[in-house]
């Protein structure tokens, strides 16, 4: 159950009017209160393949949880930016609902949560998102309680319209294909320029394009911005805040070769006349719902014409020339119903049409045609010809003749079953009971067991006659057709096995319309051998996290780190983001693992208002982009480092002369210059096999047609990198005025948090880099607060000092005769802790990811206040403090890296502030100086 949420006042005071408007029953009162006070009631999932959402929702003021893709996460779209929705809310308090039979009796019940809840400004409504082959089932499973309407085109729920029309509720069940794909699409394309951040159109602009809109009625997109020197953000400025028009339920403004602008509606519809007289007609084919291509059917009193066939749906053109989808188990349905029109007859049996026919079968047709013309006896029979004739002398033309002329050779053959129903069932049970199963038995064995049941069947049924014994070859046949995967090897290899449907067409781009629109986040273990350099201490491997942009397939961040991937890896992803791009994306897709769940993250995207994206578990297909991508590090990047470990994955054949940790060479900032050379230079300057062109020429097409959004840069300071501080175990904390807040084994001071209240709880974000500082949240400000009596843990890690503690605790539980090993107080003092507590090895690897981090400028976020360090020196978070002050001073400045070129879509001089931290802290955040991109020390 998630935490309570309170409406807003206006909200609240909208609610209560509407309540004594309408008259609601008490009853309904109770359920809406409980909505609002609950919701959501239940934690979404995406275990039954669907995909998971988190929506920032801006009229909600918190994170909506959604759990399907073409269903929920539109329909919550169309929602958000509703004028006439108040308040929406997802996953209502469960009811129960009463199937009842026509005289009013109930005959059964079934518990029921809700998908939406909307407050509109005249009514309350229920809403139920499904898709529609899901209807189709239910209603041939339940026709007395789904029903669908063809001439209204909707569908209908008894049971649920009669339980909430007794609250005074307003009920709606929505198939997917009714949701509006096109205005969604639009909404999402144009959402940031109804920003208030959003840059107007200049007057004069504005008047020039209008000037040519009153003389040409429509211009095409590319011409207003070429014929009439916009830029594209204008144009689409103009377009969202509706001073041009562009009908967003039917024009796809994110296809920009095909839009076209208008001077109104009317001049719309008058184009919308011409267009239809300019279609091409597809001619129709008879026959009765022979779903190809050119198949005319009139379904809710309008014509649609079949423009693609695929294995699940249909994609059509109706009378206006919009283009729609309906999936092939409703339109079954709907001619089962005898609601669709179709052209033509049913044709006669045996009838073959051009698809059906194979090469070979057309050639000998053609053949034998050709004889029947020319009288030609050199191959057939004068008897033949004869027989063709009387054959094809009733169809006038030569291409229902050449049909006609098809032989039936693949239907030859005894067609009738040779086994009777007591049959089928044996051999349908010993594959299922013996071969489907877990333990995986062989086709021998199952036969086998087979034998035995049929051998069964005989003794306990004497008096039945016996059953047909199949031979082995007939049941491997059986066996193939009726096999299960998922049953013998499980689903994650079913799934593998499993076939891909395609569709004919995504109402939703998985991938995204634009740059930076939907990004992909996944980590890997680099299969390649690293060493510390002039220690020689072998490191291991590490850890390789990856940023991809969906639309033009580029990198977008790269993080190297020995630690395992958790919030602060994928902070530090999209804390890389905003320093190459200055950008945020608007969605990020990711897998389940953990690391992505953590409140540090969610806090972070509900700040820059960044959708998530779950896929469904063991589906990697759902990530296809960076799954490809980080195949395509280890082929080409990887695969030629010398102290590779690829041989390792069949690691009982490698031998120690190709081990490549006996090779290994190279360290984590050469690995990563490597790769990072890769990645942002060389892949992208390389043209796409599929797109035709390379990633950097896609992006800046991106930008010319959707807009660079200048007014959507990230600035790259102490802001961002605060709110990329992943938060502590426990967001809020306790204070004690005279000790300060405690945070993982230690108190941690600062003078703010002297004199607040009792019982007051602060907001913690902690340092990875540097176990000595935590960032606390006081009365709206951000401070940097120091452990204390720490300076034994100065230039530590929270890594360090957490494995450190594992290790005392380990040896404290294992020896019986001390109460704790290391002796320390009962708060934990770090003075407990030894430089001989810390491992060598794992300092090593610290110490090289905090080089690489330092060099790329992504460490520290808020200053220490001198005062708090008691007297002592300024600590450093490069500093290890083993390292002796002459060793120190003579230790070389660590090479700086050079950035990428920026991208000419993205000056970094023209980046507004922006400020992430919440309302109450944009006075101590506007402060703040804008960061380099490469420093020397952490504070």
């Amino acid at each position: 159950m998630s935490q309570e949420w309170k409406p807003t006042q206006a909200q609240e005071a909208h609610l209560e009017n509407l309540f004594i408007r309408l008259n609601m029953p008490q009853e309904g009162r109770v359920f809406v209160n409980e909505t609002i006070r609950l919701s959501p009631c239940r934690p979404v999932d995406n275990h039954r393949g669907n995909v998971m959402f988190k929506f920032m929702s801006g009229k909600n003021h918190r994170p909506m949880e959604l759990e399907s893709r073409s269903g929920e996460y539109p329909q919550a779209i169309l929602l958000e930016n509703d004028p006439d929705v108040v308040m929406w809310l997802c996953q209502a308090p469960q009811q129960t609902l009463d199937f009842k039979r026509p005289d009013g009796t109930r005959y059964a019940r079934t518990p029921y949560t809700l998908d939406f809840l909307v407050v509109r400004k005249d009514k309350i409504v229920a809403i139920e998102t499904r898709d529609e082959s899901v209807l189709t089932a239910l209603y041939a499973k339940n026709p007395e309680q789904f029903h669908y309407d063809g001439k209204s085109d909707r569908w209908s729920y008894r049971a649920a319209e009669d339980h909430f029309a007794a609250m005074g509720i307003e009920f709606q069940l929505i198939a997917n294909r009714q949701i509006d794909s096109t205005l969604v699409n639009n909404t999402r394309f144009l959402e940031d320029f109804l920003s208030d951040k959003a840059e107007a159109i200049d007057d004069l602009a504005l008047q020039r394009l209008r000037n040519a809109l009153a003389s040409e009625k429509r211009i095409s997109y590319f011409r207003a911005i070429d014929d009439y020197k916009l830029t594209a953000d204008q144009v689409l400025y103009a377009i969202a805040n509706q001073l041009v028009y562009v009908d967003l339920t039917t024009d796809r403004v994110d296809r920009a070769d095909a839009l076209s602008i208008y001077e109104n509606k009317q001049v719309r519809e008058v184009f919308r006349v011409k267009e239809l007289q300019e279609l091409g007609p597809i001619e129709p084919i008879p026959g009765s719902m022979h779903l190809r291509t050119g198949t005319r059917f009139v379904l809710q009193g309008r014509e649609h014409y079949v423009v693609l066939c695929g294995e699940r749906d249909i994609e059509v053109r109706d009378s206006d020339g919009n283009a729609r989808t309906f999936s092939i188990d409703f339109l079954k349905m709907a001619f089962d119903r005898k609601e669709i029109e179709v052209d033509g007859i049913m044709p006669a049996a045996g009838a073959r049409a051009l698809a059906d026919c194979s090469e070979l079968e057309l050639t000998d047709a053609l053949r034998r045609l050709n004889a029947m013309d020319k009288n030609d006896t050199s191959f057939y029979s004068e008897r033949s010809l004869s027989r063709y004739r009387l054959k094809t002398e009733n169809i006038p033309t030569r291409f229902g003749k050449l049909m006609a002329l098809v032989d039936q050779v693949r239907n030859r053959g005894h067609r009738r079953p040779r086994f009777t129903e007591a049959d089928e069932e044996l051999i349908s049970k010993a594959i299922e009971e013996k071969y489907n199963q877990p333990e995986g038995c062989s086709l021998t064995k199952a036969f086998s067991d087979y034998n035995d049941l049929c051998q069964a069947y005989e003794s306990n049924h004497p008096e039945k006659p016996k059953p047909t014994r199949v031979s082995f070859t007939t049941f491997c046949l059986r066996a193939r057709v009726q096999g299960d995967v998922v049953a013998r090897k499980g689903k994650r290899i079913g799934y593998q096995q499993k076939p891909i449907i395609s569709t004919v067409s995504d109402p939703y781009p998985v991938h995204g319309v634009r740059p930076h629109e939907i990004c992909y986040i996944d980590h890997t273990t680099m299969n390649l051998a690293l060493t510390s350099g002039q220690e020689e201490i072998d490191l291991g491997k590490a850890y390789l996290s990856v940023a991809q942009d969906g639309y033009t397939t580029q990198a977008r961040a790269l993080i190297l780190t020995y630690d395992p991937p958790s919030t602060t890896t994928v902070l530090l992803i999209l804390r890389d983001y905003v320093r190459r791009y200055k950008r945020l994306p608007t969605m990020l897709s990711l897998d389940n693992a953990k690391e992505f769940r953590g409140s540090g993250l969610r806090a972070f995207c509900e700040m820059f208002g960044i959708d998530l994206r779950f896929r469904a578990p063991g589906q990697p297909r759902g990530g296809a982009p960076v799954e490809s991508l980080i195949g395509a590090i280890e082929k080409e990047v990887v695969s030629g480092m010398k102290g590779n470990t690829i041989l390792l994955k069949n690691a009982r054949l490698v031998t120690k002369s190709v081990n490549g940790f006996n090779r290994a060479e190279h360290t984590l900032i050469s690995a990563y210059k490597i790769i990072e050379q890769y990645l942002f230079v060389d892949r992208n300057e390389r043209p796409h096999p599929t797109l035709n062109k390379t990633p950097n020429e896609l992006e800046l097409e991106g930008f010319a047609n959707c807009g660079e959004r200048l007014h959507t840069y990230v600035r790259y300071d102490d802001n961002l990198m605060l709110a990329t501080s992943p938060f502590a175990t426990r967001v809020l904390h306790l204070v004690c005025p005279r000790r300060g807040v405690w945070v993982d084994n230690m108190w941690y001071r600062h003078p703010q948090l002297r004199g607040l209240p009792k019982d007051t709880k602060v907001r913690v974000r902690i340092e990875p880099f540097a176990s000595r500082v935590v960032y606390v949240e006081v009365k709206g400000r951000w401070h940097a607060a120091v452990g204390r009596n720490s300076r034994v843990m100065d230039g530590r890690t929270v890594r360090e000092t957490e494995m450190a503690r594992r290790k005392n605790a380990k040896e404290a539980a294992n020896n019986s005769r001390k109460t704790r090993i290391y002796g320390g107080t009962k708060d934990g003092n770090p003075r407990s802790l030894r430089p001989e507590d810390y491992d060598h090895r794992l300092r090593a690897q610290q110490a090289e990811v905090k080089e690489l981090l330092n060099q790329l400028g992504l460490l520290g976020a808020i200053k220490v206040d001198p005062d708090l360090l008691d007297g002592e020196e300024a600590f450093d978070i490069m500093r290890a403090p083993e390292l002796s002050p002459a060793r120190e001073a003579n230790k070389t400045e660590p090479a700086v890296t050079q950035p990428p070129p920026e991208p000419t879509a993205t000056p970094m001089a023209a980046a507004p502030v922006v400020q992430p931290m919440a309302a109450a802290n944009q006075e101590n955040m506007s402060e703040a100086p804008t960061r380099t991109l490469v420093t020397t020390g952490f504070f």
